[in-house]
């Protein structure tokens, strides 16, 4: 159970400087407060969905939490928090730069 509490705040202290570094650098003429709370809804399910599904198949599999860890943030990380983050974070940024190439 150790190991659960020590992934939390491992994945909550990397999260928070990931947010305040990439959260602030946003060329957006959107007001930050509002992208800044689109980019904590996408962190706050992304730090569930790390713990959680770290949790659910260490006990399912009894493997090592490094291992299912790794296997879980990679998937996470491509399923969640890139297509969130294209499509609901920086939708504008992608949608400008896409009808500029047009």
């Amino acid at each position: 159970m150790h190991w659960l509490l020590s992934l939390a705040l491992w994945q909550e202290e990397l999260s928070i400087a990931m947010s305040i570094t990439n959260g602030y650098s946003d060329k957006q003429k959107q007001r930050k407060p509002y992208l800044m709370l689109k980019y904590f809804v996408v962190w706050s399910i992304s730090i569930l969905l790390n713990t959680s599904g770290t949790w659910f198949f260490t006990e399912l599999s009894g493997v090592n939490f490094i291992i299912i860890k790794a296997i879980v943030a990679i998937i996470v990380a491509i399923l969640w928090n890139y297509q969130m983050q294209r499509i609901f974070v920086f939708f504008e940024i992608y949608a400008c730069a896409i009808s500029k190439n047009e």
